[in-house]
């Protein structure tokens, strides 16, 4: 196994969470947790409601790389700290997907 995901719609806030999301060790560095995390935004974006435009996931704020993988990952706008551990990442618009 390369690694295992956890995600999905929060029972207490209703909003989709990336729980878990981690790569063997001796498969890091190779593009899989980006690759990972582009496959999971994909798929809710896939089954989303409308009103759904952010995740929230958990990582610690001195983890470079974890931060490095969200911000380079497709289809989102901007990852923003809420407060410690937790981040939102803003869903960009298939609209200017398009565009961009």
């Amino acid at each position: 196994m390369v690694g295992f995901a956890l995600y999905g719609i929060d029972e207490d806030d209703h909003e989709y969470w990336i729980y878990r999301m981690m790569i063997d060790q001796k498969h890091q560095g190779k593009g899989y947790g980006v690759k990972a995390v582009n496959l999971i935004i994909e798929d809710i974006r896939n089954i989303k409601e409308e009103h759904h435009q952010t995740i929230t996931l958990s990582y610690e704020p001195t983890n470079e790389h974890a931060k490095r993988i969200y911000e380079k990952s497709s289809g989102i706008d901007h990852c923003r700290r809420t407060g410690l551990p937790l981040h939102i990442l803003i869903l960009r618009s298939r609209a200017r997907e398009v565009s961009s």
